[in-house]
Order: structure tokens, then C-alpha cells, then sequence
């Protein structure tokens, strides 16, 4: 789900958005709350004392995220689509409620298969980063971890 953000994200607000989206959305796709694994990045407000003790008291396991790493992240590449699509408009928004609904209308319409593509290239994009000792985690489009492990040689 998206939602709107009023006013300033702080690790309170942060909070109760997890409280509140986080484990609802969870156990709303079915997910497992033994097996599941909870991603954010290394913002201050995500690595705040207050949110890792909410996330460790409601047993959500974090994956660890290397610092200056936004290349990897999903999340950046869905909000690149999202950014171009927008721009694909006649107009800009005329308002912040018409660029939140554009940004909903694009979200909801996403590729079927785009996100679980962008997880399918994470673990190529992870040894690229160890092979080129953290310069680029490029991975060739579309191909998932199959022609980057050809090209560098399995290391499973």
C-alpha cells in the first residue's frame, strides 16, 4: 500500500507507520512471520533506537543493508519507474493531490511481474558488488542472475 505522509517522517511517525502497514500488509499477503524478512535502508530515522526495538519486541527479522548502497535497493528502481512515468504526462499536477493520485494510478499498475524481477536480479547485483569490490552493481537488463554468473563464474 501507499500512503500519504503528512508532515515530517520522524522514528515516531516511522513507528506507527510500521505498527500500522507493515505487519497488517504482511499478514495480509500471507507471508510467514517466521520466514519473513523486513527491508529498509540505513536512513537515520530506520536505524533509530526506538524502531529497532519496536521491530525486535514484534519479532521482524531486518535484513542488513550496506551503508551507500541505493543502487541495490528495489525500491529506488520502482521509484524511478514511478518518476518516469510521471514525467510521461501532458502536464504536471496541479496539485499534491493529483500527483498522489497519478503516483497511486502508476502503482497499482505496475508490471506484473516488475518486482519480483527487481528481487530476482538482487543476488546477481550482490556479486557483482563483491567482484567489483563495491564500485557498480550493474547487471546486465532482463536477465536475472543467469548471464552475470556466466560472465563471472557461479559462486554458489
Amino acid at each position: 500500500d501507499l500512503g500519504w505522509v503528512e508532515g515530517t517522517m520522524n522514528s515516531e511517525y516511522y513507528e506507527r507507520v510500521l505498527r500500522d502497514y507493515l505487519v497488517p500488509s504482511r499478514d495480509y499477503c500471507g507471508m510467514d512471520p517466521e520466514t519473513f524478512i523486513f527491508q529498509h535502508d540505513n536512513c537515520s530515522i530506520h536505524t533509530a533506537g526506538r524502531i529497532k526495538r519496536y521491530l525486535e519486541n514484534a519479532g521482524i527479522t531486518v535484513l542488513e543493508w550496506p551503508p551507500n548502497s541505493p543502487d541495490i535497493n528495489p525500491i529506488e528502481r520502482v521509484w524511478a519507474y514511478i518518476k518516469q512515468r510521471l514525467d510521461s504526462y501532458p502536464t504536471p499536477a496541479e496539485s499534491l493531490q493529483q500527483l498522489f493520485d497519478r503516483v497511486v494510478d502508476i502503482w497499482t499498475s505496475l508490471p506484473e511481474n516488475f518486482l519480483a524481477k527487481l528481487y530476482a536480479e538482487l543476488p546477481a547485483k550482490m556479486r557483482m558488488l563483491v567482484h567489483t569490490g563495491g564500485l557498480h552493481s550493474q547487471v546486465p537488463k532482463g536477465t536475472g542472475s543467469q548471464a552475470l554468473e556466466h560472465e563471472l563464474g557461479s559462486t554458489e
